[in-house]
């Protein structure tokens, strides 16, 4: 699976949206409630204070540390993978939902952060037309 990085949050949000829709269920881009949920789901406290051991960063810790430091295709190491959830911590920074004054959030940090100081749960403040190549998305399958 690829990383889809270089697109904007309007982009991101319409390409989430393109990939299912019937009836019975739709895709999306995450909330921040829904990215919330999923971080406590997959880890306690204590590790999404500090995501060097399951994220790709640039200060990866052993064993995760396997060409970290550089984005990679999703699923690329095991390592990097808690309970079926590839790459939610690093990699590339995620757009998601939630808006914050004239843009949105993006979620997870990326290859370049540190993964004590951008760890799976920070947030950063994104403009809608950013599209560089550490911002990617990842969709939400919502059933109806």
């Amino acid at each position: 699976v690829t990383v889809w990085t270089n697109i904007d949050y309007t982009n991101s949000k319409e390409s989430a949206e393109s990939m299912i829709s019937n009836e019975y269920v739709q895709t999306g881009l995450l909330t921040g409630k829904a990215w919330d949920t999923v971080c406590h789901w997959i880890k306690s406290d204590d590790e999404l204070k500090d995501s060097r051991t399951y994220g790709n960063y640039n200060n990866s810790l052993a064993p995760a540390n396997e060409n970290s430091g550089t984005k990679r295709t999703a699923g690329f190491n095991e390592n990097w993978k808690v309970k079926n959830i590839y790459d939610l911590a690093g990699n590339v920074w995620e757009w998601t939902s939630e808006a914050y004054s004239s843009g949105f959030i993006a979620r997870g940090g990326s290859y370049f952060a540190d993964g004590s100081g951008c760890p799976v749960s920070h947030r950063i403040y994104n403009n809608a037309s950013n599209a560089d190549d550490v911002v990617g998305f990842r969709s939400r399958l919502y059933i109806k």
